[in-house]
């Protein structure tokens, strides 16, 4: 239902505005038109939306950051961040901000954040892991961005899969901002869960997250890991982790 409700409010919005004033982002308000300033803060926001500026889970300004830029009052940026999260475009994360909505499901996490393999520990299933890759560089611009770190700035990627009862599971795909927890590449993964490594290098501990649920086909890569057949449905997961000091941390694909 989020993605169609998310569909159909681009699809209205591309219907009343032409492809010429979709495609020219406002960089500055006009004051002494007769349509209502937050409307056209509210227009510049989906603007870098449909265009892919803003992806899927990014953090965008805070209000007082928008307010400094368009030279309004806080209560007019409210406004329109409110108007947008009532057609599903925001979505607004209490202690953390405001983000890009996804057109995934989106789990809302109770006082507990655990890992997959604490949920696995905690309920006695005993479970392997076999590490297929641990690296550090740059893969790409969505990555740094929800990490929220510079383009190229380099990331640790770690690539894994969980066996229950000897069967393949999960497989899993991490990014951590390796300036945060320099040396986590050297750890024992095997043995080592990444959320007890991350806090151990951070010296910080992961206290919240954002997860994204949705039903997808299974890719060759995904495929040849869970040894299934490409485009056998899976259970995807898209997750966002924080530290204590509430900086992202870590991005995972599951």
């Amino acid at each position: 239902m989020q993605l169609i409700l998310i569909y159909n409010s681009v699809l209205e919005y591309i219907t009343i505005y032409n492809f010429h004033k979709l495609m020219s982002a406002m960089q500055t308000l006009d004051k002494t038109a007769n349509f209502l300033i937050y409307k056209q803060i509210s227009d510049y926001i989906k603007n870098k939306i449909i265009l892919s500026e803003w992806k899927e889970n990014f953090q965008i300004p805070s209000s007082n950051e928008l307010a400094e830029q368009f030279n309004v009052s806080r209560g007019t940026i409210v406004k329109a961040l409110s108007e947008l999260t009532k057609e599903g475009l925001l979505i607004s994360v209490r202690g953390k901000g405001t983000f890009v909505a996804s057109a995934q499901i989106e789990q809302p996490l109770a006082d507990s954040y655990i890992s997959f393999s604490e949920d696995l520990v905690q309920k006695n299933i005993p479970f392997t892991t076999i590490v297929i890759e641990k690296k550090t560089g740059y893969f790409s611009n969505a990555v740094n961005t929800l990490l929220e770190i510079p383009d190229k700035e380099e990331v640790f990627c770690l690539r894994r899969v969980r066996h229950v009862n000897g069967k393949p599971l999960v497989y899993l795909i991490n990014y951590v901002r390796y300036d945060l927890c320099p040396g986590i590449q050297d750890m024992d993964f095997t043995t080592i869960r990444l959320f007890d490594a991350i806090e151990e290098k951070s010296g910080f501990p992961i206290v919240s997250g954002r997860r994204f649920f949705s039903a997808e086909s299974a890719d060759a890569e995904t495929a040849r890991w869970l040894e299934i057949s490409k485009k056998d449905p899976v259970f995807h997961l898209q997750q966002v982790s924080y530290l204590s000091n509430n900086k992202v941390i870590e991005i995972s694909f599951d």
